[in-house]
């Protein structure tokens, strides 16, 4: 008996708080008013009851669930297939449902898509402040227990077929921390709350037995050196969660078990169940074969409920983010090369600026007629800040990727679910999670400026009158007038959670943008109509690191212990002190305190022709001179810039690459070009007394771009030979890049890409359908994946080379690219890829 493990003793049973606990609610205002509820007291005994019973249960309903898929998978999915109407299919469900009896009535079935967020959201926009509001009611306490099996969702083809695999495959176990996550919406927005229970823990994770299943040990009954008490603590759940899962699973399992009867209607129940010991389904169903050109990581998230539980995907880590990066890179570089593109990002930045809205009787911002000039340079100081620090933020985020998948890399083959992860791989996940935190301010502050002053939003905000021109709080309200479409009035309700940070918190990120992407895609496809290509982008870059979040969440077990763990003192101080390191070291604070001054915000500012670029159409006569003159405006402008990024020592990194970078001049070289508004003499004045090629006076924009142009000359003439080189299809290593053999339909796109109005005169440049664009790029060899808002990722085949590559669908009616929108993608892929219009065959 020595040798034998001893029981630890029995703890005395609690029949209520203890006084500890009493003093510990009355400090922190629980159970009063305006504080948070009082939490409902069980005993270790009741407990243990409940548990014994929704353990057995469950394990019932799961063997019962195994035998029937096990005997009869592709009977199920052929006949719920066979279901063509969704209102059928919907009654089945139903029909389920009311077998399934939750303290003494039948289980309430939710209806809609994540119910719980739609009651959370009624109860909050109705004004009330009742806690627990789903408490009493069955009906809604199903919607925030049971989110995923609503009868939107299940009544698709899909998740009802992927859950069944799922479930009859792996025990009840496996889905046990992933039940409990999405039940716990419900205790965050105080809808439902849990039974109090302290000091104990119940364990889940890898009881595979319903009388092991969730068992109940108070924490003083473990020796202190054991590694038991490790693991409870560390890994176990608390008690009245504990509760909620074996619920949420023990409805879940019979339920689907009822499904199956239903769909297998014509064999008797007795037959069907018919021998005690389950058959397991002997393989994963494979998925089905599809021609798809792109996969679509809306679709994917939206069937993650129905599948078995994710882990951590390293490509979703990195793949994302490298495409971001570069298309920051590539969007600077567009900046400085293209003068259509440079006047219209300008041009779209004012556009959503919350000075654009009109006040309560219909005034508009006094800054749009008495400060102009003001009002340009706030949006021209975001565009070039917004441009400059995406290159650097992103610069850092993929900085950190990488050096957490490295350490994976070195501990990924030691690590055992049964010990802390080591210490420096789980740092490497909290400071991941921080900085993406941190960084994702800047597409919440575009948003938040922007997205109520974009066009379709107007009629619904108006501004709260300003004091004078030079106000800058812009504050706004919203109309009293409802908007009367409900796809219009749900997609402000969606774009509210988003916006306002309470909500978000409340609710997370990645769910706040999947129930605002499900609306735009599923629900009211028509309210993408109330969605511009300015919003869509700052959404697809917030998206990007939303599922950062998400994927450092699924790396189970141990994710669940992030939240608790970076909340210790220590830790935080280090968190905050590698984050400043981090942005210090890319420069973040000089290139965010970098302000574009007066006289260059005039060099910046559209009109008067400074930036016209003809090549919208066949090529006139006379456009060489216009596109040259444009041209050196924009280099005049951009090399101020960079005079003035050096001169603050902010131009250092990933900045001064891009800078680096040679400009394709469809006008020939800058000193050409220069000299169409004069040459620059000392101190700034003209040779010819200010007086341009054409013989008009110069205005001070002109003078200054070409004293800038002429500035720049001599390194856009040792650029030239570079530039030759990328624009006639050479490589980033230097070598000529292979053929690339598409189909006629395709090489019709990369024409279009690569249109070259200059060598064309004659010809003018075509819209890209964005379908047609997608299929080119697939038969370029690339995998397409369909992201969030406007954002689709194209993954090259190691045939192709080089990194992912992100590209914006165009949010317009037609889903055609602009000319100058075609113009610049052609660019980007000479730029990444090295193809010109004569990298295609067929």
């Amino acid at each position: 008996m020595a040798d034998a493990e001893q029981k630890p003793p029995q703890s005395q049973e609690p029949e209520g708080f203890s006084e500890e606990e009493k003093a510990l609610f009355e400090k922190l205002n629980i159970g009063k008013e305006g504080g948070m509820p009082m939490p409902d007291f069980i005993k270790p005994s009741e407990v243990r009851s409940r548990t014994a019973g929704l353990a057995a249960s469950i394990f019932k309903a799961y063997h019962s669930l195994q035998h029937v898929v096990g005997e009869h998978e592709p009977t199920l999915a052929r006949r719920w297939a066979g279901i063509k109407q969704k209102k059928k299919r919907k009654e089945l469900l139903l029909a389920a449902a009311k077998a399934i009896e939750v303290a003494g009535e039948s289980w309430k079935v939710p209806d809609g898509h994540r119910p719980d967020i739609d009651i959370w959201r009624d109860v909050r926009e109705g004004g009330s402040d009742e806690k627990l509001f789903a408490a009493k009611d069955a009906a809604r306490r199903a919607a925030f227990l049971w989110p995923h099996l609503n009868l939107e969702d299940l009544s698709r083809p899909e998740p009802l077929v992927l859950m069944l695999a799922s479930r009859a495959r792996s025990a009840p176990d496996a889905f046990a921390a992933a039940d409990l996550e999405r039940a716990r919406f419900a205790m965050e927005s105080l809808a439902l709350m849990p039974h109090y229970l302290n000091r104990y823990t119940m364990m889940f994770d890898k009881r595979t037995k319903p009388e092991e299943y969730g068992e109940l040990v108070a924490w003083e009954d473990l020796p202190e050196d054991s590694n038991k008490k490790w693991l409870f603590e560390r890994r176990g759940i608390h008690p009245g969660e504990g509760l909620w899962l074996l619920e949420v699973q023990d409805v879940t399992y019979r339920f689907l078990l009822e499904v199956c009867k239903k769909i297998l209607h014509d064999i008797p129940e007795d037959q069907l169940l018919a021998n005690g010991d389950a058959k397991t389904p002997t393989a994963p169903p494979t998925e089905p074969a599809t021609a798809a050109e792109y996969t679509s990581l809306i679709t994917k998230i939206a069937e993650e409920p129905y599948r078995s539980p994710a882990g951590l995907d390293r490509t979703q880590l990195l793949e994302p983010v490298q495409a971001r990066l570069q298309e920051a890179k590539d969007h600077l570089q567009a900046l400085r090369e293209d003068p259509a593109y440079f006047e219209a990002v300008l041009n779209d930045w004012a556009t959503h600026r919350r000075e654009q809205l009109v006040d309560a009787a219909g005034n508009p911002h006094p800054i749009l007629a008495k400060s102009p000039q003001v009002f340009w340079g706030r949006v021209v100081n975001r565009v070039v800040n917004s441009a400059l620090l995406d290159v650097v933020e992103w610069g850092v985020v993929l900085s950190k990727v990488k050096t957490l998948l490295a350490l994976l890399d070195e501990h990924e083959p030691t690590l055992d679910e049964g010990k802390d992860l080591p210490a420096e791989l789980a740092f490497a996940f909290y400071t991941l999670d921080h900085h993406v935190e941190q960084l994702k301010a800047g597409p919440f502050a575009n948003i938040t400026m922007g997205l109520v002053a974009s066009p379709p939003m107007r009629p619904y905000f108006q501004l709260v009158t300003p004091e004078s021109a030079e106000d800058k709080t812009l504050s706004i309200a919203a109309v009293e007038e409802a908007p009367a479409e409900e796809s219009t009035r749900l997609l402000i309700r969606r774009l509210g959670v988003v916006q306002d940070e309470k909500q978000r918190q409340l609710v997370g990120l990645p769910a706040a943008l999947d129930e605002l992407e499900y609306l735009l895609t599923s629900q009211h496809p028509e309210a993408k109509a109330k969605i511009t290509p300015w919003v869509a982008a700052q959404l697809s870059s917030l998206s990007v690191y939303s599922r950062l979040l998400r994927q450092v969440e699924l790396f189970q077990p141990w994710a669940a212990r992030f939240g608790a763990d970076v909340q210790d003192k220590g830790v935080r101080e280090a968190l905050d002190g590698d984050f400043r390191r981090s942005v210090q070291a890319a420069n973040v604070p000089k290139v965010t305190a970098y302000e574009v001054n007066e006289r260059l915000v005039g060099m910046a500012m559209p009109g008067q022709n400074k930036f016209a670029y003809p090549l919208e159409n066949v090529i006139a006569p006379g456009s060489a001179e216009q596109i040259r003159r444009s041209e050196v405006n924009l280099d005049g402008f951009w090399g101020r810039v960079k005079v003035e990024l050096e001169r603050s020592g902010a131009m250092t990194g990933a900045l001064k690459d891009v800078f680096a970078k040679p400009l394709r001049r469809l006008g020939g070289p800058a000193a050409d070009a220069a000299a169409l508004s004069g040459k620059a003499g000392k101190g700034g004045k003209q040779a010819n007394g200010g007086v341009g090629a054409n013989g008009e006076a110069m205005e001070d924009w002109e003078i200054y771009a070409a004293e800038m142009a002429a500035k720049e000359a001599a390194q856009t003439q040792k650029k030239a030979a570079a530039a030759a080189a990328t624009s006639n299809g050479t490589a980033k290593n230097g070598t000529k890049p292979k053929k690339v053999t598409t189909d006629k339909r395709s090489l019709k796109v990369f024409k279009s890409l690569f249109h070259d109005p200059l060598a064309n005169p004659g010809s003018k440049p075509a819209e890209v359908s964005w379908p047609e664009f997608v299929h080119a790029m697939h038969t370029a060899g690339f995998s397409v994946v369909k992201l969030y808002g406007s954002a689709w990722l194209f993954i090259p085949s190691a045939e192709v080379g080089g990194a992912p590559f992100m590209v914006q669908e165009p949010y317009t009616a037609s889903s055609k690219m602009s000319p100058t929108a075609a113009r610049i993608v052609g660019r980007r892929l000479a730029w990444n890829y090295g193809w010109d219009r004569g990298s295609f065959e067929q």
